[in-house]
């Protein structure tokens, strides 16, 4: 069944191909089907969402069949399904998230059968697929319900559903993002896709409507933060439209104001008219939404304590004002993410995966560390929230980095008049770097290469090792290509500088246990081996309990296949990491995982905890460290290199 797909995708390319119609034999025989088997294909229930709205199969009586478009829309039809080919797992979830749409917007049960022939899999296939959807569910506190001879369907709160599809909207217009018709007014991609569920009617009305909120009402919003509320009120008309309405809402006076009832006035101007408790809903989002501006935001100085306690967990940082601004940027973030999560508003955050890629050390941190503040301050951060923290903290981090001033050792053999123009340049983009020296490559001495911070150098130097870390090679004239060199190294030696600042104490005894897995879930994962952790002592029965809930609030994926479970740590009874490798990946939230590390640690100690992840961090990315262990004697060496520091 599961090559139907692939069938009708090879029938759809060969239209593509041919210039004249072409005839049902003709087809069978190109491609080596029998013509019931071509003729099955082109009837299917998913060809038109296959073609999609801008091309139509033309079908005509002894002549033949041929599709009908636009040159870019067949260009971009071809585009979309060779994007399919050179990446099979992106049909898969890009069927899943087809799927989950389906269900969230359904009112009604959908027979498994149906979902099946719409797709074009194999019962079993599908089955599969809403296994991995019930895991997407469970983040939002929502239950996939199957009942014989009824079908599939969706139960629990109306808010979490209708965000959650907000959410896979998102994800799903990633596949129509290279379109050749860039639309100026609202992102393509997403307006695509509300195409393919019946979702635009309205679409310019909310577009418009967000204009005049912004405008007459909140403030400007970020372009994601618009884009979220506009799906909203369109989600809540299709909702509301159904008779699907959010039956418990708390009015707050302080809320419901003067411009709440302006917020609803509005929507009458716009011909939206929605449920009572559908206005209330929006109007929150609207008010706890993500601001382009933050500086005549006051913060409260709770959120201001929290953000400087939250950073000195994760960074070393030395004052200035330009810090103070960001702090308190990074304090009116947490104080809106805390409402946000109070009233039950989960954002969307597009960046996570790059987040996890790129500031993956930094995720690890503030998603462990978050922990310790969720307990004292009673607040509760999905991952999306997380990654936006992490955001804020890795600018500061960056920008403090960028305050702390370098001694430049500038070589060049291009004559003073060249040098000091290169000299010039250097300082006017990097304001922290010092050229206290310039020469060129013969007058090159000890002395000059032990006392700079970097050599900065446009032509090929011969040093010893220890001088090779500081060199910095650029061209004659200073391009994009070298100030991003430039400013990578910048912040490598300015991360080591500040690691260097945090003391070296000993650790508390930390047990490092290995093992070899062969579960087909992360739950079989969590059972089994947080059931051995209590079983030696590490922790008490209600850890794993713990853990789970931790899983749901925030999935513990960083990237690279790896994830870092942990719990609430008044449930340790001693610290351990256990390392497990799993036979094959599992699904762990939105992401797959193979390595696994139960960090049953308390995470009190901020400088331990800095030093740790400093450590730990640099395994995972040097991931042969963790992916050759096989033994006790690679074991030691990871642990030697977490828990003494490592010459890797």
């Amino acid at each position: 069944m599961e090559l139907l797909k692939k069938g009708t995708e090879d029938i759809i390319r060969l239209l593509l191909d041919f210039q004249k119609p072409i005839t049902i034999k003709e087809l069978a025989e190109r491609l080596h089907m029998s013509e019931k088997t071509v003729w099955n294909r082109i009837n299917a229930k998913n060809l038109d969402a296959m073609l999609g709205s801008d091309v139509i199969l033309v079908r005509k009586t002894n002549v033949g069949m041929y599709l009908d478009g636009t040159k870019d829309a067949l260009d971009s039809l071809r585009h979309k399904l060779n994007g399919a080919v050179q990446h099979p797992a992106f049909q898969e979830e890009y069927r899943r998230n087809n799927v989950m749409m389906q269900l969230l917007k359904a009112d009604v049960p959908l027979p498994i059968q149906e979902l099946s022939q719409t797709y074009l899999v194999s019962r079993k296939t599908m089955l599969q697929d809403l296994d991995c959807l019930q895991q997407q569910l469970h983040q939002y506190q929502l239950q996939l319900i199957r009942k014989q001879n009824a079908g599939v369907s969706i139960t629990g709160d109306e808010i979490s559903r209708r965000q959650l599809l907000e959410r896979t909207i998102l994800h799903q217009s990633v596949y129509y993002k290279d379109s050749h018709h860039k639309s100026i007014v609202f992102d393509e991609g997403v307006a695509r896709v509300l195409q393919d569920i019946a979702f635009d009617v309205y679409l310019e009305n909310a577009i418009s409507l967000v204009k005049e909120i912004q405008k007459e009402l909140v403030g400007k919003f970020t372009d994601e933060g618009s884009k979220e509320i506009i799906l909203q009120i369109l989600i809540s008309s299709h909702r509301s439209g159904q008779g699907s309405y959010i039956n418990r809402i708390h009015e707050d006076p302080c809320e419901m104001n003067l411009h709440f009832q302006e917020f609803i006035q509005l929507f009458e101007r716009n011909h939206m008219l929605l449920h009572h408790n559908d206005y209330i809903y929006l109007w929150r989002r609207c008010i706890n939404n993500r601001f382009v501006k933050t500086d005549a935001k006051k913060v409260d100085d709770k959120y201001l304590i929290l953000a400087r306690e939250l950073l000195s967990s994760v960074v070393d940082l030395q004052a200035s004002e330009e810090i103070d601004y960001l702090i308190k940027n990074l304090a009116f973030h947490i104080c809106q993410a805390v409402k946000r999560s109070n009233i039950g508003i989960k954002v969307n955050n597009p960046v996570l995966n790059k987040i996890k890629q790129q500031y993956g050390k930094f995720y690890s941190m503030v998603l462990t560390n978050v922990t310790q503040f969720e307990k004292s301050y009673n607040i509760s951060l999905n991952e999306d929230e997380i990654g936006f923290i992490t955001i804020y903290i890795c600018a500061i981090y960056e920008k403090n980095i960028s305050n702390q001033y370098y001694k430049v050792l500038l070589v060049s053999d291009e004559g003073v008049g060249q040098t000091q123009l290169l000299s010039m340049q250097v300082m006017n983009h990097f304001h922290n770097l010092l050229i206290h020296d310039t020469c060129n490559s013969l007058m090159l001495n000890e002395h000059k290469l032990e006392d700079c911070d970097f050599i900065i150098s446009t032509c090929s130097l011969l040093l010893k090792h220890e001088y090779m870390e500081k060199l910095i090679r650029i061209s004659n004239f200073i391009g994009e290509d070298d100030i991003q060199h430039i400013s990578e190294q910048i912040l490598r030696v300015g991360s080591q500088r500040l690691q260097k600042k945090v003391k070296q104490e000993p650790y508390d005894a930390i047990d490092f246990k290995y093992f070899e897995s062969h579960q087909r879930s992360r739950e079989e994962i969590f059972t089994t081996y947080l059931s051995i952790a209590e079983q030696f002592g590490y922790c008490d029965h209600i850890y794993m309990q713990t853990v789970f809930e931790r899983e749901q609030r925030a999935s513990t994926s960083i990237g690279k296949r790896i994830a870092i479970p942990h719990g609430d740590d008044a449930h340790i009874m001693k610290p351990a990491v256990f390392i497990v490798r799993n036979d094959v990946p599992v699904d762990w939230g939105n992401e797959q995982v193979d390595i696994v590390l139960f960090l049953i640690l308390k995470f009190t100690d901020i400088q331990q905890n800095k030093r740790f992840f400093m450590r730990l961090y640099s395994c995972i990315e040097k991931s042969e460290l963790i992916r050759t262990i096989d033994g006790p004697e690679k074991l030691d060496i990871l642990k030697h290199y977490i828990m003494e520091g490592g010459n890797g």
